[in-house]
């Protein structure tokens, strides 16, 4: 009852016992305590509450809090939190899926499932818990950051709406991830349930693409090719 779980990419999973006014950085001090290529941006903590312990969903930033020990990103944790490290550049869908079948499980028509996605040019896109007060760039924290060919200029955020019919409808909205980013209220978007960001990538974007020629030419090898270019050339 007194415990809390931490799990993930962390070098001494397992529970710990839970003392007044215990932190994130009391578990997770420094990167000794963390395997390499752990992500420090987001920390998922799952929490009940409640005589029915319901599930809620917060995050942390795990880096800004080693930094700062105590601090507001410091977060307070409670009896039976369930702490989770996920690592750099992996799907994390997974882990995820046994919060998300909780939260599903505890939806009805009167409380929506919460529940928001992000894809596109993000490092590791797929669906994420709601958080109360969660915003695009708390969204794109949780998906990993923007992907190498992400134009950070132009995203679409798609939302269901209830018409004055009582149909539903989605809505599209233009959003500017640098903005959000930088801290301007107006683009950094309150989400809501079943909300769907996309991050665009930048026109024509594509890693180096290669080839390999072999056989009875004077330069075999491998060649970086560039679009249009054709097997003449």
């Amino acid at each position: 009852e007194g415990a809390v779980l931490v799990q993930g990419h962390v070098t001494r999973p397992g529970a710990y016992e839970w003392t007044a006014g215990m932190t994130l950085t009391d578990l997770l001090p420094s990167q000794q305590s963390l395997k390499p290529r752990a992500d420090l941006a987001y920390v998922l903590i799952r929490r009940e509450a409640g005589p029915g312990r319901r599930t809620s969903v917060l995050s942390a930033d795990l880096g800004g809090a080693q930094v700062t020990p105590k601090s507001v990103l410091d977060l307070q944790l409670r009896p039976r939190d369930m702490i989770t490290v996920f690592e750099l550049g992996i799907a994390r869908s997974a882990a995820l899926q046994e919060v998300l079948r909780e939260l599903d499980a505890q939806s009805s028509s009167a409380e929506p499932l919460q529940r928001v996605s992000i894809a596109g040019s993000v490092r590791a896109p797929g669906l994420y818990p709601l958080e109360v007060g969660m915003r695009v760039a708390d969204l794109l924290r949780a998906g990993g950051g923007l992907a190498a060919s992400a134009y950070p200029e132009q995203a679409e955020l798609s939302r269901f709406v209830i018409d004055a019919n009582g149909e539903r409808t989605t809505e599209l909205l233009t959003v500017s991830i640098a903005a959000a980013l930088a801290g301007d209220a107006s683009a950094n978007i309150a989400l809501s349930p079943y909300d769907a960001l996309t991050i665009k990538a930048v026109p024509a974007w594509q890693e180096h693409v290669t080839v390999e020629i072999l056989g009875e030419v004077r330069f075999p090898g491998t060649y970086t090719v560039r679009r249009g270019e054709s097997l003449s050339s």
